[in-house]
């Protein structure tokens, strides 16, 4: 499934229930988290680059958003489910191992 959010608007906030994880496709967000004093900044400009964001509910570690992300810009997204993320993941052993390291590794 595809989301458009306008500037300003939220893509995910902070300790919501969630059970999907999500593809920036194209836009910039500021991605935040309580107790931290420093947000980041995304932008994905051209179709070589997709950034993934929160991802932790969909390989079962949360079932909650990590982080509040905010549509700087005009975003396109991809809502990603467990299962779409399962079977891509499972397409690319070596890289899964790597990915869910890092997902692991985002409490540090």
């Amino acid at each position: 499934t595809k989301k458009n959010v306008g500037p300003g608007g939220f893509l995910l906030r902070e300790g919501e229930p969630m059970k999907h994880g999500l593809l920036l496709l194209n836009g910039t967000v500021k991605v935040s988290r309580a107790g931290h004093p420093t947000a980041s900044l995304i932008t994905v400009s051209t179709s070589k680059q997709i950034s993934l964001l929160c991802c932790t509910n969909v390989v079962g570690l949360s079932d909650f958003s990590p982080v509040t992300v905010r549509a700087m810009t005009a975003c396109r997204c991809q809502i990603l489910g467990r299962d779409a993320l399962r079977k891509a993941l499972d397409s690319f052993p070596n890289e899964s191992i790597i990915f869910r390291t890092i997902v692991e590794d985002t409490d540090s």
